[in-house]
């Protein structure tokens, strides 16, 4: 069974200019997520970018393993309107979808570990799922802009620990 990940990375990002290269205790953010992917169950890891610098950082610096592979994105699928959804859209045509597993990898979740990117392999590949989605449990009370509340009775706010929070899919 084919179990490749890809990262993918846009140069143009507007929120945080250049944030995929920006250093995280003296490493580019992208690659906290980028070992962790190394070490786990994966084949094959897929840095997809549109950023040239970043292509080349990756051919240099992980050369070392054959595991990590850096692929050019096209321009329209790394532009401020681009999804992710499309740009794995063209990164599988890339790959002709050679994998029997793929999974997406977040340069902006650089806490994601080699152990949970092999739990959710394990529960793809032996518990059944055809899918596996890694969250965050956070305890916010959150509101419409209408100012009413979303996941509370206004009148009977809970506790912050006696509320079961909310699970928010890690993105970008």
């Amino acid at each position: 069974m084919r179990k490749i990940a890809v990262i993918p990375l846009r140069k143009g990002s507007k929120s945080i200019i250049g944030k995929n290269k920006r250093k995280m205790v003296g490493r580019p953010l992208f690659t906290w997520v980028l070992k962790e992917a190394i070490f786990s169950n994966l084949d094959e890891v897929y840095v997809f970018t549109d950023d040239i610098e970043i292509k080349s950082f990756v051919e240099k610096q992980y050369k070392w393993t054959k595991k990590v592979k850096a692929m050019l994105r096209s321009e329209d699928n790394a532009n401020d309107t681009a999804s992710t959804e499309n740009a794995l859209i063209e990164f599988n045509e890339k790959i002709n979808y050679d994998f029997d597993i793929l999974c997406l990898l977040q340069a902006t979740s650089p806490l994601t570990t080699y152990q949970d990117i092999n739990k959710s392999l394990y529960a793809i590949q032996n518990d059944n799922y055809d899918s596996s989605i890694t969250v965050v449990n956070t305890h916010r009370f959150t509101w419409n802009n209408d100012g009413k509340p979303l996941n509370y009775n206004l009148f009977k706010r809970p506790r912050r620990q006696d509320f079961e929070g909310l699970l928010i899919e890690n993105i970008d």
